[in-house]
């Protein structure tokens, strides 16, 4: 039985995300995967997901995230 493909698209704005789309949309995507405890805003013991596309992410959360650049040992680091 082959394996179900799953759907990626942007939750915001629809972007297809799909990894025979565009590469470098697909490699920037942002998955967010969390379980709320007690209180939470989002509910108790609820499980909040969303993927959303670079455009979309820059456009809400820009403002408030730091880009630094990769060190040496950083890019080393992170390189198979």
């Amino acid at each position: 039985m082959p394996l179900k493909t799953l759907q990626k698209i942007c939750n915001r704005c629809r972007r297809d995300l799909a990894p025979d789309g565009d590469i470098f949309e697909v490699q920037e995507a942002i998955h967010i995967s969390f379980l709320t405890g007690y209180a939470s805003v989002f509910g108790d013991c609820n499980h909040v997901h969303g993927l959303f596309c670079q455009h979309c992410l820059h456009e809400l959360l820009g403002p408030y995230l730091r880009t630094e650049p990769l060190q040496d040992d950083q890019i080393q680091a992170n390189t198979p």
